[in-house]
């Protein structure tokens, strides 16, 4: 029995069993996967799926699926890689790793925590806001200058990596004196929020 009709087998088998119109609705929307991987892979569908998978496929198809079928695909999908790594079927839920990767990158540097930090202590609404823009842009300018991901890269800063970045400032004739300020200004307030977090220590 191939991975569809297992998955076909267990929707009927369910307690509260699916409408067959839906139940049509999601092997058309994994056989379309199917075919597509297989023809992309060259392999059948057995090998890993991982989020950068679904990406690709997403990216391919997004032009000439509406929203609506996207998305419907996307959660038939899910359905079924959930139920594959239920059953033993395959070792890896890409749907769970796209989630896991989103609660890292999210994490890592605590902005919402920063920002919440601002809020309680009485910052103006456009303070904070040019805050959190002038550190995501300190974090993406670390991130191209040493090519590391963001749970290597906040262990690496450090005062000289500042000052770095402060000479790159002030190098740039885009920025103004007072923005070049307000842009050290709110890192500095971010770091001493880092560190009394014990998110860093430099």
């Amino acid at each position: 029995m191939n991975l569809l009709e297992s998955f076909k087998t267990y929707l009927f088998s369910q307690e509260v069993k699916p409408a067959p119109v839906t139940v049509k609705n999601y092997l058309s929307d994994i056989n379309h996967f199917v075919k597509w991987f297989e023809k992309q892979y060259g392999t059948i569908l057995t090998s890993p799926i991982t989020n950068s998978t679904l990406k690709q496929y997403k990216t391919e198809f997004e032009k000439s699926l509406s929203p609506a079928s996207m998305q419907r695909h996307l959660s038939s999908l899910r359905k079924f890689f959930k139920y594959l790594k239920t059953e033993g079927k395959m070792t890896i839920d890409p749907f769970e790793e796209s989630v896991i990767n989103k609660k890292e990158e999210k994490d890592v540097w605590r902005l919402k925590d920063f920002k919440n930090n601002l809020f309680v202590g009485n910052a103006a609404h456009l303070t904070i806001k040019n805050y959190i823009i002038d550190v995501k842009q300190f974090v993406l300018w670390a991130k191209e200058v040493t090519g590391l991901d963001n749970d290597l890269l906040i262990n690496r800063l450090s005062k000289e990596f500042v000052e770095e970045y402060k000479q790159r400032l002030i190098k740039n004739d885009a920025f103004s004196p007072a923005t070049v300020n307000r842009k050290l200004s709110s890192l500095r307030k971010y770091l001493s929020f880092a560190q009394e977090n014990g998110l860093l220590r430099i």
